[in-house]
């Protein structure tokens, strides 16, 4: 038997997608992202559970710390330069700052995050709008 648990979290972030085919999407512009974690576990701990959803707190620390209210760009933005000298929170990444590529990311920080526990990242959902959202399962 398999047990899952689900937790959301949010953040707002500005990104901008220089290599998008619309046009909408290579303007800077702003998302109140949700984030949906789940994991799962062959059994459950000594209190019944999968995991405590307190244990979580470290994977919310690094979308508040990394994340929100911050500018997403893609490694070569010519905005780096000018968004650093502004002293504006910018979190750079190696390919376009996707929903894909956000979820690839949450899974893999959340799944080093939460190593040693009972529980294991099983997928990560991010939605940038209530209608579309990005899904990576491991």
């Amino acid at each position: 038997m398999k047990y899952s648990i689900t937790k959301t979290f949010y953040f707002d972030a500005a990104h901008r997608l220089l290599e998008s085919f619309t046009r909408k999407c290579r303007s800077l512009h702003g998302h109140t992202y949700k984030v949906k974690l789940s994991l799962q576990a062959d059994q459950l701990d000594a209190n019944g559970m999968v995991i405590d959803f307190g244990e979580l707190k470290p994977f919310k620390d690094y979308l508040k710390q990394h994340f929100d209210h911050a500018v997403l760009l893609q490694q070569g933005d010519p905005l780096i330069k000018p968004l650093t000298l502004e002293k504006q929170k910018i979190t750079v990444l190696e390919k376009a700052p996707t929903s894909e590529i956000l979820a690839s990311l949450f899974l893999n920080e959340g799944t080093k995050l939460l190593e040693n526990k009972n529980a294991r990242v099983s997928a990560v959902e991010v939605y940038e709008s209530s209608t579309s959202r990005a899904e990576v399962k491991v």
